[in-house]
């Protein structure tokens, strides 16, 4: 039989929810302002490169994307924290595997695309078997490895971004995914203690 949360908890529940969602709105008038200041800063920069105005808007909307896709996806998890851990987890495995071909086509070290062939294969595997089997094993291991796989695609965004020619914002995306994945996963750790 599934317990039903408390009040209490519903209503914990929704605060950190409205705190992410307020944060959300806070960092992104921020970040407009801020860009500004140092956008205008570059301009009378010697030797600098011409900022035009389209490309300051579209960092400001690559930010926005990447603030509300990793926003929704932790007031996600604050609902639901094993689901959404496992979910997030699980696409991106299979997006990892989607990425196998490109990563052949572009004559990259052979390591890329085994170590996105095997992520794709293994994280949705482990994402079954823990959520639905409950398997503590497959829990750990793929807590290990969302926490490996965002440390490595978030010091790698800027080579991500040179290679698939995106905004640094739009490819710290993943690695934000991850993050809250990783989260996620930790905070239903009770689940899996042996007894």
């Amino acid at each position: 039989m599934v317990e039903q949360p408390s009040k209490k908890q519903q209503s914990a529940t929704v605060q950190i929810a409205i705190l992410v969602a307020i944060f959300v709105v806070v960092i992104n008038a921020a970040f407009y302002f801020l860009s500004g200041v140092y956008y205008d800063g570059k301009r009378g920069a010697f030797g600098a490169a011409p900022i035009t105005d389209a490309q300051i808007q579209a960092a400001r909307v690559q930010f926005g994307v990447f603030t509300a896709i990793v926003g929704a996806a932790a007031i996600a998890a604050a609902f639901r924290a094993r689901i959404t851990g496992h979910v997030l987890a699980a696409l991106i495995g299979v997006v990892s595997l989607v990425l196998v071909p490109f990563a052949l086509g572009k004559s990259l070290p052979l390591v890329l695309p085994t170590t996105l062939f095997l992520l794709g294969l293994l994280m949705p595997v482990l994402a079954w078997l823990s959520l639905a089997r409950k398997s503590r094993a497959a829990w750990a291991f793929l807590l290990a490895m969302t926490v490996v796989y965002a440390t490595v695609l978030f010091f790698g965004s800027p080579k991500v971004r040179s290679l698939l020619e995106i905004g640094l914002w739009s490819a710290l995306i993943v690695p934000g995914l991850l993050v809250v994945s990783t989260v996620s996963l930790a905070l239903v750790r009770r689940e899996y203690r042996e007894s």
